[in-house]
């Protein structure tokens, strides 16, 4: 059986929606279809208009152009998601104890219930030197340079129906969806 060699990119925007489908046979990358348009969100689909646009942008698009790629990479939009730096407390040098912590950290500033959303972080740490002088016994002063550390997560949820809601649309379509991301 042949590898399918085709990939599906769906970026989702505030206002826009943008299809491209590439090729990645051959040892490189070539962006072989593209299209873009605009959504058409109508107020009058209330708490669901952004999602409905969606759904007609995309069946459009999707008639109107021959994208024969299964596998689909998809960007939802960053204001459907809730983003967040956090400050994290000293932490020890195990990979379970930073986990344990940025967990805590995210059941406490995550505004859903975290069974509810679907989440992930980036760790950031701060590295600097601070420099003090200090009096030696010998009356002199003497400097000393000690390095400092400090982490902050970077928290990134998004609800689970919202994900659903777009990736039922593209799966329904015969599509596979194999990965979703927020947009910076």
């Amino acid at each position: 059986m042949q590898k399918d060699n085709k990939i599906l990119s769906i970026d989702v925007g505030s206002n826009n929606l943008k299809i491209a489908e590439f090729d990645l046979s051959g040892g490189s990358l070539l962006m072989v279809k593209f299209d873009c348009c605009k959504l058409e969100i109508n107020p009058e689909d209330g708490d669901t208009a952004e999602i409905v646009a969606f759904i007609r942008a995309y069946n459009t698009m999707m008639a109107q152009n021959d994208f024969t790629a299964t596998d689909v990479r998809i960007t939802l939009p960053s204001k459907l998601s809730f983003q967040r730096l956090s400050k994290l407390p000293p932490i020890p040098g195990s990979r379970s104890a930073i986990d344990r912590i940025v967990e805590y950290e995210a059941r406490q500033t995550v505004p859903y219930a975290i069974n509810d959303v679907e989440w992930d972080y980036q760790l950031i740490r701060h590295q600097w030197e601070e420099k003090r002088m200090e009096t030696q016994e010998d009356g002199t002063l003497a400097e000393f340079v000690e390095p400092r550390e400090e982490y902050e997560a970077m928290f990134v949820a998004i609800k689970t129906d919202l994900i659903t809601a777009y990736t039922d649309v593209i799966e329904d379509s015969g599509k596979k969806v194999i990965s979703v991301e927020i947009s910076p």
